[in-house]
């Protein structure tokens, strides 16, 4: 089985394209098949790490291509914002 969620990612410019000493580590927590949050504002340098409370596997995927992160069941995965852009989206899907 295997269907799609679209959560909405926004990427803002920061004072460089380097990761600074202040760069947060966003979590989204995925359980019963739902994301919370389903918005996340990041910036260049932060982290963002899912947390899967499911037992089966999800994918994050940036429709741009930035990023595509397996996500194990009961398990973590994580990526780090690498590129400024206005707003991307990723595709979350459940892996059979």
């Amino acid at each position: 089985m295997r269907f799609l969620l679209t959560v909405s990612l926004v990427l803002a410019a920061s004072a460089g394209l380097v990761a600074s000493a202040g760069a947060a580590v966003i979590e989204v927590s995925i359980s019963g098949m739902a994301f919370a949050p389903a918005d996340v504002a990041a910036r260049v340098g932060d982290t963002i790490e899912w947390d899967n409370h499911d037992f089966v596997a999800h994918t994050a995927s940036a429709l741009d291509k930035s990023f595509d992160v397996v996500v194990p069941a009961h398990g973590k995965a994580r990526t780090v914002v690498g590129r400024v852009g206005r707003s991307t989206t990723f595709v979350v899907s459940t892996r059979s």
